[in-house]
């Protein structure tokens, strides 16, 4: 049976990043990734040209092809603020297993070389520097999650 998963979409790179502040784009490249920029949350002038972002990386191990996400940003601060929806529901199509300890990236079980990590990045809205700034933990700590797609036509 599929589930509805509830995902905050950051508008701006957080306080540990070294673009703190700076807008991240990331609804107006998920709208780029599923075709539809029909909602009316933003003025025409901010869409511009952008990569799409055809999947999202969470912490855990709860999704599964065919559920859905319900994705929302924050209208002001995180937590403290209502959600704006800014798109309908997404049906996951597929989900790898992703895992990183500092620099080494493990993706569906297998080591992740630079290239690879590129596409996960340009595939997750990022360049590769934003990717590792953003995924970027003390050595003591891991990072243990899946790559959520909604875009049946990436394979990793």
């Amino acid at each position: 049976m599929s589930k509805v998963h509830y995902l905050p979409f950051s508008r701006f790179f957080p306080a540990y990043h070294p673009k703190v502040g700076e807008p991240t784009f990331f609804i107006e490249k998920i709208w780029e990734s599923i075709g539809d920029c029909s909602f009316d949350q933003y003025p025409a002038a901010v869409l511009g040209d952008f990569d799409p972002k055809h999947h999202t990386i969470r912490k855990g191990n709860r999704f599964k092809p065919g559920d859905f996400i319900m994705p929302f940003a924050w209208s002001d601060k995180p937590y403290r603020s209502r959600w704006i929806h800014f798109s309908p529901m997404i049906e996951v199509k597929k989900v790898w297993d992703v895992f990183c300890d500092g620099m080494l990236w493990w993706v569906n079980h297998q080591p992740a070389p630079t290239c690879v990590l590129e596409i996960v990045a340009k595939n997750d809205g990022l360049s590769y520097s934003e990717l590792m700034d953003w995924f970027k933990y003390p050595s003591s700590k891991s990072f243990s999650g899946q790559i959520i797609c909604w875009n049946e036509n990436i394979n990793y």
